[in-house]
């Protein structure tokens, strides 16, 4: 939802402008000079302008400006400009945003023309103050990609006034900050926040200080980090307390805010006494954020099951948000949005249905819902495509509800497509990305229960089989290009690290000028003006640079929504023996797709334990107890696999594309049959291989695939086997809890030797060299993660046997490699590259483009990953497929040094005997149970193959 009240429009422009009550007889003339010497003299003209519509004389102030203009009396561009600013300026104060925006376009547009031969830096603060105030204009009138660049473009200018205006510089990042919280950027936005409380700190700014605590405290909220929520809006609170009485209406701010925030953790009591308090404050002469708190109070409601009261209070809020910016807008839409769903959830569809055709007219420049629909290239109207992807999801369920005809439910899909893409896209940082996917598969997923739930017979409706299939797919190939991540990634675990290091010389350089210059000017120290120009000008350069490279590495992220391809397209790309299992997970509904060459099958099923199931199997494998494993894997097959039997006659082969917890579950290990203690597993019967999505598996398919072990030319193999006392490098503690450190951490300290990893690279060394594949062993202090950069890009096959750890309450997980920076300097003379940390993590790949035909990863937990709506699991091997491995072996779960080596070794003996990569893994597998039936799953399920 959006969220409002990120900044005091009013106070803001009086801190732009430095305003003050003014006398009433000041005159209103605008200057006719046929030229102006400096920018400071335009400035002084528009902010004495500006000043006499603040005290209320904007009237006079419009007519005399447009006069001047339209009579074309204006003799120079200096005073063009001056009419424009100003006539900006009244239209922005008195709400006509479109005309505002106009207004200081024209301006910035005779700026760009006109040159002073005058010290630079006043026109830099005329066009800071300038883009600023266009930003405003557009925030206020909902377009906000246009609002976060105009605000940016302030920033820019900032950076070439010296010495930097902090408090001006955090006004702008309050404001970019509360723009993509507006577009539910929220990761991003809570960046900007808190670069702004470092600027606000440091300066005697506590009201403004106030308010970013306040903004911080929404935003944190929105990010599930509640108790850090309620910490800053209290201390804005404090803050505020200090300067206003209890009605003032920025404490109105406040308990709006901790409304809110009480609200998204269901202390619904709380928030409805906290937003009560604030609706009192707001009621005489608050309109906008009144109309806010009549939103949130509607949405207090609908949580507490009150549709009456919810309704009423959406209603209200309605009414003044249509006072106050007409039928078009965003926070219009949201309104609607919001009475739609309710009256969706009561069951009433067709006026659901009206209401979101309402809402995509009022969220759409010009145009309406019909036409929208009859030309989708309309979509780029739209002010928010978070709320239009709301609207349209709720058109595509109410039109499966009434089985209306007169919407083709194609367009309404392909719409609903594109506008969660341009969401993903328009967001930048790793959280938000995947706050966005998550929220995605939120919204098809309510298309998908419906479409289950009123149609019985999907198997005999290959239409709306297909519909479902692409839903599905959406649900899940959000993102699956390339792995994402971004400068906020880059804090908890270097990525990469050579970028990092760049980004910090260049700041440290940047800092050392800037305080050479203003340590001069503080001093009164003479420089003389060719030195002062080549240091701005390097300072500026440095700026331009930085800004430059962090958008190279947020723009690292290229992940998007891919064209999804059709079953019959899918159906080419399998062999006759081939079938996918592309498994979906809402709630208890499971929704199983089958493909092979007899088509596309439906299977859907209420399974409300099998999460538990799944957990409890997981469970007994670690802890090697057969009886429990076997009942709950006989109950998991039951409930994932047997049913699907029919649909698979002749297959030997299955690609498994699991969803959410499934990913943890290697699904070979399900016991078919009751015939003993063991049973059969599912690995007796096929051949098994994991993918993402259909989307991306066939991705893979498209690129080179292995051909044999004839066409291997040349092997990598890695172990640091960690003899002696290696410290873990310790700027890492603060990023990874000890609990992770625990499981390759010895009580001293050090971590735990691998005695047996090094005789399995040299073992699989000698297997692969007798096929005359050439061997490269990095052995102990080779083992570097600088020798893995730079040495394995087009190796053939790469085999890592190390360390590997994940730590579920970070998200952070990664293969360790030899650490030891004295060692590592001596053999290298100093010369080399030492800059990496020794830790490999999955964000980190983005910047490892290869070609290799295998990669394996013999290492515990190198499977393991954050669970990623809309994107299943980010793991090492999500990173390794996304730089362009082909197929790539890992782990769910810790594994024995000793019987890892045997393992491996039988897999790759098989595979030189010619198997492809997931025949050879099987081939290791029913070895290990033909050596005993009954041995322990925790030996040889851990490992599975990821691939084409």
């Amino acid at each position: 939802m959006l969220r409002r009240y990120i900044f005091t429009g009013i106070i803001v422009l009086q801190v732009i402008l430095q305003g003050s009550v003014i006398a009433q007889n000041e005159d209103i003339q605008v200057s006719h000079k046929n030229e102006f010497q400096s920018y400071s003299e335009i400035n002084k003209e528009i902010d004495r302008l500006n000043r006499i519509i603040d005290s209320g004389e904007g009237e006079k102030v419009k007519y005399i400006c447009q006069e001047a203009l339209d009579q074309d009396r204006i003799v120079s561009d200096g005073t063009k400009i001056i009419g424009w600013n100003a006539l900006g300026y009244y239209h922005l104060q008195t709400g006509n945003y479109d005309s505002s925006i106009y207004c200081f376009s024209q301006g910035l547009e005779l700026e760009g023309d006109l040159i002073y031969n005058i010290n630079l830096d006043e026109k830099w603060h005329y066009l800071r103050k300038t883009h600023h105030l266009l930003g405003m204009a557009y925030e206020f009138a909902g377009r906000w990609n246009r609002a976060c660049d105009s605000y940016k473009n302030a920033l820019k200018c900032s950076d070439r006034i010296i010495p930097v205006d902090s408090v001006f510089n955090a006004i702008i990042l309050l404001n970019v900050g509360s723009v993509y919280q507006r577009t539910g950027d929220f990761y991003f936005a809570k960046g900007y926040f808190e670069e702004a409380i470092k600027y606000l700190e440091g300066n005697d700014e506590e009201i403004l200080l106030a308010y970013a605590f306040n903004n911080f405290g929404t935003v944190l909220a929105e990010t599930e980090e509640t108790r850090q929520a309620i910490l800053m809006l209290d201390r804005s609170y404090h803050l505020l307390s200090k300067y206003y009485d209890i009605k003032h209406p920025e404490m109105g701010h406040y308990y709006a805010n901790k409304g809110r925030t009480l609200s998204e953790i269901d202390y619904l009591k709380q928030a409805h006494s906290s937003m009560l308090k604030a609706i009192k404050i707001f009621k005489s002469s608050f309109p906008y954020e009144l109309s806010a708190c009549f939103f949130d109070l509607g949405n207090i409601f609908m949580k507490n099951g009150l549709t009456d009261s919810s309704i009423f209070y959406f209603s209200k809020c309605l009414h003044l948000r249509d006072s106050l910016f007409g039928k078009k807008h965003p926070e219009i839409a949201e309104t609607l949005n919001s009475i739609g769903m309710l009256y969706e959830e009561q069951g009433d569809f067709t006026t659901a249905f009206e209401f979101f055709k309402k809402a995509i007219t009022a969220n759409l420049a010009g145009i309406t819902s019909d036409d929208l629909l009859q030309d989708p290239k309309n979509l780029s109207l739209g002010f928010s495509m978070q709320e239009l992807s709301i609207s349209l999801a709720g058109l595509l369920q109410c039109d499966l509800e009434l089985n209306r005809t007169e919407l083709n439910r194609k367009i309404l899909m392909d719409l609903l497509m594109a506008s969660l893409d341009r969401i993903y896209s328009s967001h930048h940082s790793l959280e938000s990305k995947y706050y966005t996917t998550k929220k995605n598969k939120d919204i098809l997923s309510r298309v998908i229960v419906s479409i289950i739930e009123k149609n019985d017979s999907l198997n005999d409706d290959p239409v709306l089989q297909e519909q479902l299939f692409k839903l599905i797919e959406c649900c899940k190939a959000n993102t699956l290009e390339h792995i994402i991540f971004t400068s906020k990634v880059r804090r908890e675990s270097p990525v990469p690290d050579s970028l990092v290091d760049l980004e910090q010389l260049l700041l440290l350089r940047k800092n050392k000028l800037l305080s050479h210059l203003n340590s001069s000017i503080i001093s009164g120290k003479t420089m003389q003006h060719k030195s002062v120009k080549m240091l701005k000008s390097k300072i500026f350069q440095l700026s331009m640079d930085l800004m430059e490279l962090s958008q190279i590495i947020d723009s690292i992220a290229t992940g998007k929504h891919q064209r999804l391809p059709s079953p019959d397209e899918l159906i080419k790309c399998l062999d006759v023996d081939e079938a996918i299992l592309d498994y979906f997970i809402k709630d208890s509904l499971l929704v199983v797709i089958v493909i092979n060459h007899n088509g596309l099958f439906v299977y859907s099923d209420v399974e409300k334990d099998l999460k538990n199931e799944v957990q409890c199997c997981m469970r007994s494998i670690k802890l090697s107890d057969p009886v429990p494993f076997k009942n709950h894997s006989e109950k998991l097959c039951n409930s994932l696999f047997m049913p699907l039997l029919g649909c698979l006659e002749g297959m030997s082969r299955l690609i498994i594309l699991p969803d959410e917890y499934l990913f943890y579950l290697p699904f070979e290990a399900l016991i078919m049959t009751q015939d003993d203690l063991a049973g059969s597993y599912l690995i007796s019967e096929y051949e098994t291989i994991y993918g993402y999505s259909a989307t991306f598996w066939m991705q893979l398919k498209s690129a080179p695939m292995w051909t044999g072990i004839n066409q291997v030319k040349n092997f990598a193999g890695f172990a640091p086997v960690f003899k002696g006392e290696f410290p873990f490098c310790d700027q890492h503690h603060r990023n990874i809890d000890k609990f992770s450190l625990r499981t390759f951490l010895g009580p001293d300290g050090y971590i735990r030797e691998l005695p047996f990893s090094g005789q399995e690279v040299d073992t699989i060394s000698r297997i692969l060299s007798e096929k005359g594949i050439f061997i490269n062993k990095y052995l102990e202090y080779n083992a570097t993660e600088n020798n893995f950069k730079a040495e394995t890009s087009f190796c053939d096959i790469i085999h890592i046997a190390t360390h590997g750890f994940f730590n579920d309450e970070y998200g952070l997980g990664g293969l360790v490699f030899f650490q030891d920076r004295q060692r590592e300097m001596e053999l290298f003379d100093g010369s080399a590259d030492i800059h990496e940390d020794g830790i490999l993590y999955p964000e980190e790949l983005v910047d490892y483009c290869n070609s290799n035909k295998l990669i394996v990863l013999s290492c515990c937990e190198s499977g393991l990953g954050r669970i990623v709506g809309g994107e299943g699991i980010i793991s090492l091997a999500h990173g390794f497929l996304g730089s362009g491995t082909s197929n790539i072996v890992i782990s769910l779960w810790k594994i024995s040094d000793v019987h890892t080596m045997d393992f491996m070794t039988r897999f790759y003996s098989s595979l030189v005997e010619g198997e492809n990569p997931s025949a050879a893994l099987r081939s290791a597998k029913l070895d290990i149970l033909k050596a005993s039936n009954k041995s322990f799953q925790k030996l040889w399920a851990p490992f599975i193959i990821f691939g084409p």
